[in-house]
């Protein structure tokens, strides 16, 4: 089974769904399912979704549909795998049009740099339904040396400064560490090993200076 948030309808549609006895279970009927795996069109397709899963998909004739299941006619529409924005600086519903990224089919946004504080709140608004948008993974402030090239990265001029850094991020539930151009070689072999085996196991991931 793969997960809901792997499937997004393109081209929003508008539909009355009455009451069921089911509601429990969701099948979307007719849409033209574009699998990238093999490059395949398969058209009049249904998905049957139960909870937050997809149970069953494929043509709708040989689907069985769950009685009393609430139907959504996606005839004439499209189905395609989440797409992902890995280089999103999305941090707060108040500058950022998080519903947008849902209506033009991104699913997850990884933001790689930016206000922990504000980073957590965010996801946890988003993970609890408070504001609609996609998942939300994110590296929290850059780790940088001295002199930083921006102000409001982390400084690491000292073993001791990089080990601190990894761990109080990985405190803050970060999903990835990113370090910038001018860390020196033993805070940079101090990174990889906080992170790879120190008590936060948080595996690092390490990014070239870009915009």
């Amino acid at each position: 089974m793969k997960h809901l948030a792997c499937l997004l309808l393109i081209n929003a549609f508008s539909c009355a769904v009455g009451a069921q006895s089911n509601p429990g279970v969701l099948v979307v009927r007719g849409a033209t399912l574009v699998d990238v795996k093999s490059g395949r069109e398969i058209p009049e397709t249904a998905i049957v979704v139960r909870g937050e899963r997809i149970a069953q998909i494929g043509p709708e004739g040989k689907i069985t549909i769950p009685a009393g299941a609430r139907s959504v006619d996606a005839r004439g529409k499209w189905i395609i795998p989440g797409l992902i924005d890995s280089h999103a600086h999305a941090e707060s519903a108040e500058e950022t049009p998080f519903g947008l990224y849902l209506a033009n089919g991104v699913t997850t946004i990884r933001n790689p740099g930016g206000n922990t504080t504000l980073l957590r709140l965010t996801r946890e608004k988003l993970l609890h339904g408070a504001i609609a948008g996609p998942r939300l993974f994110f590296s929290g402030q850059i780790l940088d040396g001295m002199p930083p090239v921006w102000n409001r990265s982390l400084l690491l001029d000292t073993p001791e400064r990089a080990r601190s850094a990894v761990n109080v991020l990985a405190d803050q539930g970060v999903d990835f560490i990113k370090v910038y151009n001018n860390v020196r070689e033993p805070e940079l072999e101090t990174i990889v090993e906080t992170a790879r085996g120190g008590a936060c196991r948080l595996p690092a991931m390490f990014r070239a200076r870009s915009a």
